[in-house]
């Protein structure tokens, strides 16, 4: 007995001594070595950045909204609700908005029962804005941006989610990410239809989220990743959850804190941060930051020596100690640390299993659970309860299914099952199963009750989505044992056979295949065990008519039994399609065989393309100089050229457009450009009528469009300067009158003129002067903006519009001319005497017709003259003398 006191004692004193030279070696090694943490202070600062990144999403709202305001409260909006204008006068007007707003996808006005009055919209950004026709526009009522804005409130601006943009039920590939704004309009006291901005966000989330210490994620409330920074290297299987139908989410990226995440406003833990930004955006805006890993591989590089510091002093002290345990205590620590071995094995396994235990005294009604149900319930201190607590974890129905179930279990003896759906503590609906059974006493009576709970959360939401993709299969899916007998089908599949789905219930193989035989189909099962059935068969449906389906197979093994899993397609009108164009290629053929023009034939499916020898030649390459390839001939497209052809042939291909013509230059291979026309038109659709096969021919219109050029220069262009003529000002001075009056769009008029000209002539020759001349005309095109327009109207005089701008601003722009004239000319023409212009400046007035503004320029440029040369006068400073 003494014995073993002393042992307790040396070893008590060991433990003692362990843990002082332990606890010692770690507080030196951190306090010296690995103070101040950068990762920390690195996480904690990035809370600011959410900060910085939300304010910038609310400038970014706040700049939309102000879009949407300025469209609800412009003149031509108001006329149109009042029925002043007519509805292409709203489409103009609409259209010239979205040409000073380069980053609109679209814009439209939809009227309340959700039919697209006005749509406008580009392809790219900074892409030519198209009206769409009025027969390709859609109704949006059963949209939800269309709805939930209504329930915002009239004229209060609501904001989608970003999201990618849809086209016709399905997404848009390449991908284009969007962000939709909608304003609901009020109007005679009632709802009067929504202004609906699209707007291109791609740019937008990636200056958002890079940053280069942090990786981001964006997500919504859902827990659903809307971007995700591993998207900058390709990678798009991670982000746009919120809209793409794959299975990664929060709880994939962040499988432990996800539940955190989302219940939490901002969360800071040792490897991430997140905030949930406090703005108006459906189903929320959140982002998530943590270190990129290029950093936390420095900084566990550093770790990595601390870690071996200490792993070694522990070591050397833990061998020791553990010697003298075990010489000491070996017999009674063994049966101790197996004994804890095997409890911390049950813990580990149940955690992971997701499983929970309990005990029912009945005597008591007091129930006591294990820390698994704890984790279950998100429930921390839940480990003695009363029955009724425990009960108030489910819904009423679910309590009566239990209590009868239970109670049932222990009249019968027997072991009870059930599974129901609990709302854990932090208001999340999680599904378990719970299976127990019953102790009694030696006279009967019911004494104790253990069960089990296992959470099958996922597994429901699986079985759930399985039955959804079942039953929503656009194909006929079918479940079949090795002897051809049905087990499970989707809705698709009893369509597709004409069947009631009891009835598909019962039925086999040769039910529907009629020229099946137990040889053939013996012989598709070992060809399906190898490869992937793929193959087409006539089948016959309930009323005897009979059709051709494609059909892939599968065999799968569940446990020791296989089954097949095929999948079936009507393809009747498919191969109808086929057969009447296989009828027609030769005539096709024929017909263009001696034609000049070039063919290219182009599979949209399979991105196969043809193009003759004929189109080859045209552009100065044999036969097997250019590859068949639509990227390589795109290529081949001048760059000002390309995102029209591009825009026009997928308008074309969407459905948006009935025709495709369109005219454009393409590089030859002795590096000339030529115009070619291309026509096109579609030939084969899909079985969801997308388009499937284009056939087009292109014409060399090289000499008519250079004709066209000659004459348009002839017509429109000064000889001298280069500059548009008198002609060109004329129309364009017409066009600009007719959009004030319509749309309020100010423009500023400048008439200048060259002071003593004549002077220069006598002086030093008209070769001279005209040097002087071409030399005004090119420092005005380098002065002017590329929407303002320089014209010279005769002799030594020129007109300046300056669009969007008002006097103030054209009478600074003026005076910048006329200086720069005055103190640069005269030198850089090689003239003794200098060089002074005169220039009058008015701005348009609802009064103004063509003659009343060029003589309202004219007086100013007269009394700029008369006052000396050499001056700007401004239409205001003659009303004020």
């Amino acid at each position: 007995m003494r014995q073993n006191l002393n042992q307790i004692k040396k070893l008590g004193l060991i433990f003692i001594i362990f843990a002082i030279i332990v606890s010692f070696s770690i507080f030196v090694i951190r306090e010296l070595w690995f103070e101040q943490r950068a990762q920390k202070l690195s996480l904690h600062n990035a809370l600011d950045k959410t900060l910085e990144r939300e304010n910038v999403v609310a400038d970014y709202l706040d700049q939309t909204e102000d879009y949407l305001l300025f469209l609800r409260n412009s003149d031509a909006f108001t006329n149109y609700l009042n029925k002043a204008i007519s509805r292409q006068d709203l489409e103009d007007f609409i259209l010239s908005y979205m040409a000073v707003n380069p980053d609109f996808m679209r814009l439209r006005y939809v009227d309340a029962d959700g039919n697209e009055i006005v749509r406008v919209e580009r392809s790219v950004v900074n892409g030519q804005a198209t009206i769409v026709a009025t027969d390709l526009t859609e109704n949006i009522a059963s949209e939800y941006y269309f709805t939930e804005p209504q329930n915002n409130g009239l004229e209060q601006v609501w904001y989608s989610a970003f999201d990618l943009n849809i086209e016709n039920d399905e997404i848009t590939t390449p991908y284009l990410p969007t962000f939709r704004a909608v304003l609901p309009i009020e109007h005679d006291d009632a709802f009067d239809g929504e202004l609906v901005i699209n707007l291109f966000t791609e740019d937008f989330i990636e200056k958002l989220t890079d940053t280069p210490l942090y990786d981001m994620i964006l997500y919504n409330d859902n827990g659903e990743i809307i971007y995700h920074y591993q998207q900058k290297n390709g990678l798009f299987d991670k982000s746009w959850g919120n809209v793409i139908d794959h299975h990664y989410n929060l709880s994939d990226e962040f499988p432990d804190q996800y539940l955190s995440i989302l219940s939490s406003d901002t969360l800071e833990t040792s490897s991430f941060v997140s905030r949930h930004f406090d703005l108006p955006v459906y189903e929320g805006l959140n982002m998530v930051l943590q270190l990129k890993s290029s950093y936390l591989i420095t900084e566990q590089q550093r770790k990595t020596s601390e870690y071996v510091t200490i792993f070694l002093i522990v070591m050397l002290f833990s061998g020791l100690l553990t010697y003298l345990i075990l010489k000491l205590f070996s017999r009674t620590l063994l049966n101790v640390d197996e004994l804890q071995r095997l409890n911390e094995t049950l813990k580990s396994a149940t955690h992971i299993a997701k499983i929970g235990f309990l005990e029912l005294n009945p005597a008591s009604k007091k129930i006591h659970l294990n820390e698994g149900i704890a984790e279950i319930y998100h429930e921390e201190g839940l480990e003695d309860i009363s029955f009724e607590e425990y009960l108030s974890y489910l819904s009423p129905d679910d309590q009566k299914l239990l209590i009868q179930n239970f109670n049932q279990s222990v009249l019968e003896k027997s072991e009870f099952s059930i599974t129901h759906k609990i709302t854990t503590s932090d208001q999340q609906i999680k599904y378990v199963e719970q299976r127990g059974r019953h102790f009694y006493n030696q006279q009967g009576q019911h004494i104790k009750s253990i069960g089990s709970i296992y959470d099958v959360t996922e597994k429901f939401f699986v079985n759930k989505k399985y039955e959804m993709m079942l039953n929503n299969a656009s194909d006929g899916l079918f479940f079949m044992d090795l002897n051809g007998n049905l087990i499970e089908f989707s809705k698709k599949a009893a369509i597709l056979l004409g069947y009631t789905e009891s009835e598909m219930a019962s039925l086999n193989i040769y039910d529907w295949d009629r020229e099946m035989t137990p040889e053939l189909w013996s012989q598709l099962i070992d060809n399906t065990r190898q490869n992937s059935l793929d193959i087409e068969r006539t089948l016959a449906r309930k009323d005897q008519t009979t059709f051709i389906a494609h059909i892939t197979a599968n065999i799968f093994e569940i446990g020791d039994e296989s089954f097949v899993y095929a999948s079936i397609r009507d393809i009747s009108l498919q191969k109808e399609t086929q057969k009447a164009l296989e009828d027609s290629q030769l005539r096709w053929q024929f017909a263009v065989e001696g034609n000049k023009d070039g063919l290219w034939d182009w599979n949209l499916n399979t991105g196969e393309v043809f193009l003759s020898d004929q189109l080859k030649k045209m552009i100065g390459y044999d036969q097997d100089d250019l590859k068949d390839s639509m990227e390589e001939w795109q290529e081949l497209i001048h760059p000002d050229d390309r995102s029209g052809y591009l825009q026009a042939i997928n308008s074309y291909r969407q459905g948006k457009s009935d025709t495709y013509i369109k005219e454009y230059r393409v590089l030859t291979k002795q590096d000339q450009y030529i115009w070619i026309r291309d026509k096109a038109v579609i030939v084969e659709h899909n079985d969801d009528q997308s388009p499937r096969r284009i056939i087009g021919t292109h014409t060399d219109i090289t000499e008519y469009i250079d004709a066209l050029e000659l004459i348009k220069k002839q017509t429109y262009i000064d000889d001298l300067t280069q500059l548009n003529n008198r002609k060109a000002y004329d129309e364009r001075i017409i066009e600009l009158l007719g959009q004030y009056q319509r749309y309020q769009f100010p423009f500023s008029m400048m008439m200048l003129d060259i002071d003593h000209f004549k002077t220069v002539n006598d002086t030093y020759g008209h070769d001279k002067g005209d040097e002087v001349m071409v030399q005004i005309g090119a420092l005005l095109k380098e002065f002017v903006r590329i929407n303002d327009y320089i014209f010279r109207i005769g002799g030594e005089e020129f007109i300046i519009l300056l669009t969007g701008t008002g006097l103030e601003h054209a009478g600074l722009f003026a005076e910048k001319i006329r200086s720069h004239i005055e103190h640069n000319l005269a030198q850089n023409s090689g003239l003794s005497d200098s060089i002074t212009i005169s220039i009058g400046v008015v701005n348009v007035t609802e009064a103004d017709t063509f003659e009343t503004l060029y003589k309202r320029v004219d007086r100013c440029l007269y009394q700029a003259k008369e006052s000396g040369r050499n001056k700007v006068i401004l239409e205001t400073l003659l009303q004020a003398e």
